[in-house]
């Protein structure tokens, strides 16, 4: 069962995580966002759903929104096989999410653990804005905040410098 917008709400709640939520009309893309003129959107992030090309090792990448991300940089930086974008049934199973809303939350469904979380230095002391596991709304929290909750959950989590 997925973890839905309310438990995230909740879980932010109890471990005293600020943050800010909007909710608005569903949105698929980064350009779509650029349009709902969300207060902090220059903290908006995009976040990449990727496997290796043996489907072994998968990643969450979370970067600015108008960074470019190049993937044999990732690959070298995180010694990883090479990568692409894992299959949209692979983001459901794995992660209990659909294309577009792809959010690091989306880990908290990930109850084997497989997947590895990136973020980009370039959030780390700050805001960081991103789905709860849905299109319909964004929250903004602090990215250190973030990045605890996901290590409290036992995941693989880092921070890497994403060129872009």
């Amino acid at each position: 069962m997925s973890i839905s917008k309310n438990d995230i709400i909740q879980l932010l709640n109890a471990s005293n995580i600020e943050y800010s939520l909007f909710d608005h009309k569903p949105i698929y893309t980064v350009a779509d966002g650029a349009e709902l003129h969300l207060s902090h959107a220059d903290v908006i992030a995009k976040t990449l759903f990727l496997c290796d090309d043996k489907r072994e090792k998968y990643y969450l990448i979370s970067l600015l929104k108008d960074k470019q991300l190049n993937l044999k940089e990732l690959r070298e930086a995180i010694k990883s096989r090479r990568l692409s974008f894992a299959s949209e049934s692979d983001l459901n199973n794995i992660l209990g999410i659909s294309a577009g809303a792809v959010t690091p939350l989306g880990i908290l469904n990930d109850d084997k653990k497989i997947v590895e979380i990136i973020f980009d230095k370039s959030f780390m002391n700050g805001l960081i804005g991103i789905p709860l596991n849905e299109n319909t709304s964004t929250v903004f929290l602090k990215a250190n905040d973030l990045f605890q909750l996901i290590n409290r959950h036992g995941n693989k989590v880092q921070w890497i410098e994403l060129k872009g």
